[in-house]
């Protein structure tokens, strides 16, 4: 097996290897949260292919506009699952939303997962 997969029973899961966080300038909320992983023996495409495809989806979903929105990529480790989150807009850093904030009474957000694999 090769890093990011797991397996379930006999078959091997594709674990998320990179996520590419879209999130609004101007306050830091998180808009939508992107996974994306590749099948064995399949390389994921480069940075800003991963970010256009999250700001494609984004777009598509009517989640805001391109030049509203920033976004930064984390490994998927750093998220963690019940948490609510936002970025630091000065920083740009991934941060975990303080109890009461705005961001942690929002409805979740949903994510989307892409996964490569050689066809």
């Amino acid at each position: 097996m090769r890093e990011g997969e797991a397996r379930a029973g006999n078959a091997r899961v594709v674990q998320p290897q990179v996520v590419v966080v879209l999130y609004r300038r101007d306050d830091g909320g998180i808009v939508s949260t992107h996974y994306f992983a590749a099948a064995a023996g399949v390389e994921l495409p480069g940075p800003e292919e991963l970010e256009a495809a999250a700001f494609a989806q984004a777009a598509s979903d009517g989640l805001g506009d391109k030049g509203a929105l920033a976004a930064i990529h984390v490994r998927p480790e750093q998220i963690e699952r019940g948490k609510a989150y936002r970025i630091d807009p000065k920083t740009g850093a991934l941060e975990e939303a303080k109890p009461g904030a705005a961001e942690a009474e929002a409805d979740p957000v949903p994510n989307w997962g892409t996964t490569y694999e050689d066809n």
